[in-house]
């Protein structure tokens, strides 16, 4: 029994699954977990409600939580904090001149290739992708942006 709150990969009697996703080997629920704990106005509920869709009958991988009983943990943050900072789905982690390296782990890979355009959560930066490995993009900056920098697909 959950004292807080448990997120498990599949049932525990099931095999949790790993993919190539856009060149990252990775555990496909991770991934997904990953991906929607960056976004905006969620709760543990909702994120499953949008993970379990995801994953194909063929994977036999079933996601599950598990709260404190009346805690109501699963209509809450799932960081178990009351301001979190704004969410963002790529940070960027070094520049050098007019590069920068960003860290993908709050966007879906599918959408980041060559010429995928980032803006910065907060103030005017703006990178643009010239090449992505995995959860890492090397990008081209377009507007000034600094190490740390919160960023957002641009709309």
């Amino acid at each position: 029994m959950a004292k807080g709150a448990v997120l498990a990969a599949s049932d525990p009697k099931q095999q949790a699954r790993e993919l190539n996703i856009n060149g990252l080997e990775c555990g496909i629920f991770s991934y997904l977990l990953t991906h929607y704990l960056w976004q905006e106005d969620t709760n543990i509920d909702r994120i499953f409600k949008k993970i379990v869709p995801e994953l194909t009958e063929d994977l036999e991988q079933t996601p599950r939580y598990e709260v404190k009983v009346g805690s109501g943990y699963q209509l809450q943050n799932p960081y178990f904090i009351q301001t979190p900072n704004s969410p963002a789905q790529a940070v960027v982690t070094q520049v050098n001149g007019s590069n920068a390296q960003l860290w993908l782990g709050g966007v879906d890979l599918r959408k980041v290739t060559a010429g995928t355009v980032f803006t910065a959560v907060s103030g005017t930066g703006q990178v643009r992708v010239a090449v992505r490995e995995g959860i890492v993009a090397q990008a081209n900056i377009e507007r000034a942006v600094t190490v740390g920098t919160p960023l957002r697909l641009m709309a």
